[in-house]
């Protein structure tokens, strides 16, 4: 993507904050073909957010696909400071991306009241609480850092 993109600070940052609300949200399909990149005029970015939802409730279990791996070791990254921290961005970039992720906390702690506010079963916002609060406690570690 960043190799595409005309932003790449801009788009690296929204990708990373649609994978924030996919384990968040327990939207397991999250493979390659759910992205995609749009030109408009000289303008390359993400498209939309698209085929979005909490796949935890499929019938056919969908498990999550894309995750985040080591470049060297080969290690899943499963925190988000982690994950920053093994992409290649140069200092100035890695800053922004981390304080944009830290930042984006207040909207994923608003989650739960969004969800109610627009009518999300309250079994279903209680089961997504889990993945709402890891997610908000990664994001607010990177605000110490």
């Amino acid at each position: 993507m960043r190799r595409v993109v005309t932003d790449k600070q801009a788009d690296t940052i929204e990708f990373l904050k649609r994978d924030v609300l996919n384990l968040a949200m327990r939207n397991t399909d999250n493979h390659a073909r759910n992205t995609a990149i749009q030109k408009i005029g000289d303008l390359v970015q993400l498209s939309p957010l698209f085929d979005f939802a909490p796949m935890y409730l499929d019938p056919e279990g969908i498990a999550r696909t894309a995750r985040w791996y080591h470049p060297r070791s080969g290690k899943e990254l499963r925190a988000w400071r982690d994950v920053v921290e093994a992409l290649e961005l140069g200092d100035a970039e890695r800053i922004a991306v981390q304080a944009s992720l830290a930042a984006f906390g207040e909207q994923v702690d608003g989650l739960a009241a969004c969800m109610q506010q627009a009518g999300v079963d309250e079994d279903i916002i209680s089961h997504l609480q889990p993945g709402i609060a890891e997610q908000l406690r990664q994001l607010r570690a990177l605000e110490r850092s």
